[in-house]
């Protein structure tokens, strides 16, 4: 008990004692939006720049185009240094940085991490290749070939596979699909040409976001990135894409990708739901951790694997984008138990939509966030990525205490509600892989009486 009472006592300290950062923002001349925390804590400096250049920007025969686009920004024909050749990532990896792309449904990032001293050679690097990348033939070629190779190996000439299955009923021809679909046939006639257009089109200083995290001031902070973002096409952003097909472009659908040699099924539910900016989030956040985010605490682990031995591990996520934020639960089990764990599945979410949390479920939800809290901004790192959400989405610059305190104010009854207004169980899609074995036929004697029956998938 003594021991309980020292957790939960040092847990509320630290919970009451966390404070959100000082968040700095600011628009430059070429329209990027700036957001920046002062640490001096180490000399280092961490920087995340977003465009809006995720696969959504790309159309369903060219997907995979914003990844290369992303990859191939450091590549270059060698140069002429005294007496040394060197491309644009040996000139960065020369500064000691840390440097590395990432292209998701809805955007292409770019991050830093940077002595104080070195910051403007390391960012002089990246400015330089943002407004003038070459994507040489050879090296995207080489690049092209990797990546086609292992989609084939995955996925065959089409990715068919669940992630992509989930996508096409989720979203149809929503360019949000992009991201999950790409595959040998999308990214194999991809020549450097398109990724320069690509490149030219979506990478502006318009509507761009910067965040920085680290030991540098207000007025240093300006210079670098308006000296960063200087060069790059003065365009206005791309249209806004078409609204989500809520709950899902199809839904109710229920396919099945075969898979005769598996040893187990995966089965996938999903819906489509609000933005993490809408009144709603909260509720809807807190329930999935409840539902099936919250491991062992949730009550999918508590249906599928404690009381019925079903699976290892059963569970769900919501992941917020700008139109709207995906929801899906999954769980593998063995094959035989593919319909059972189906129909547990369906249960489970339906008699949580229909009744809501009870209150323990709702505390021990709210306890997660609250300790939770003191470690989104634990590191440069942490708040970096806090930052450049906060920036990309648009959300306010007190997000990090109102959120908190809207998980705070909710009652049962609120997140029962807020299920109740977007999700609809008999809407949910559904993806399987593997499913449940057909029953084998009747095995037939032949003249000497013997009998004989072929595993499944067995050529004959």
């Amino acid at each position: 008990m003594r021991a309980e009472l020292f957790v939960s006592l040092a847990l509320g300290i630290a919970t009451t004692s966390w404070a959100a950062p000082d968040i700095q923002h600011w628009t430059t001349p070429q329209g990027t939006n700036v957001y920046l925390v002062q640490s001096a804590a180490q000399p280092m400096l961490d920087v995340k720049i977003d465009f809006d250049a995720g696969e959504d920007r790309a159309t369903p025969q060219t997907a995979g185009v914003a990844t290369l686009a992303a990859a191939e920004l450091l590549d270059f024909e060698f140069e002429l240094m005294g007496n040394e050749m060197r491309t644009p990532f040996e000139k960065l990896r020369a500064t000691g940085a840390r440097y590395y792309t990432d292209v998701s449904t809805d955007r292409a990032s770019l991050y830093l991490r940077v002595l104080t001293s070195q910051k403007e050679r390391a960012l002089g690097v990246i400015g330089t290749q943002l407004s003038d990348a070459k994507f040489p033939n050879g090296s995207h070629a080489w690049r092209r070939k990797a990546w086609v190779t292992e989609l084939e190996s995955s996925f065959g000439d089409r990715n068919k596979g669940s992630d992509a299955t989930m996508a096409r009923l989720l979203y149809g021809t929503h360019p949000y699909a992009n991201q999950d679909v790409i595959g040998a046939d999308t990214v194999d006639d991809l020549s450097n040409r398109d990724v320069r257009r690509f490149h030219g089109r979506y990478f502006l200083a318009k509507g761009a976001v910067v965040s920085i995290v680290g030991d540098i001031d207000r007025n240093t902070a300006e210079g670098l990135v308006t000296r960063l973002m200087q060069h790059l096409p003065k365009e206005d952003p791309p249209a806004d894409l078409p609204a989500l097909p809520m709950p899902a472009a199809k839904p109710g659908s229920t396919i099945t990708v075969p898979k005769v040699d598996a040893a187990q099924s995966t089965v996938r539910f999903g819906l489509l739901l609000p933005p993490r900016n809408h009144p709603d989030y909260p509720a809807l956040a807190i329930g999935n951790y409840i539902l099936g985010g919250g491991d062992l605490d949730s009550r999918l682990m508590r249906e599928i694997r404690v009381n019925n031995g079903m699976a290892y591990s059963a569970s769900s996520s919501l992941s917020p984008m700008r139109l709207g934020s995906e929801w899906q639960a999954s769980v593998n089990t063995k094959r035989d138990q593919t319909d059972a764990v189906l129909a547990l599945m369906k249960k489970t979410v339906a008699d949580f939509v229909e009744q809501g949390p009870d209150a323990s479920e709702l505390e021990t939800a709210k306890n997660y966030y609250r300790q939770r809290v003191p470690f989104w901004t634990e590191s440069n790192a942490a708040t970096l990525e806090w930052l450049s959400t906060m920036g990309y989405y648009q959300l306010p610059l007190t997000y990090l205490s109102d959120f908190p305190k809207a998980i705070e104010q909710l009652s049962a009854a609120d997140v029962k509600a807020a299920w109740q207004r977007w999700v609809k169980p008999e809407k949910m899609a559904i993806v399987i892989v593997g499913g449940q074995p057909k029953a084998a036929p009747a095995a037939k004697a032949d003249a000497a009486g013997s009998t004989e029956t072929k595993p499944e998938g067995a050529k004959p």
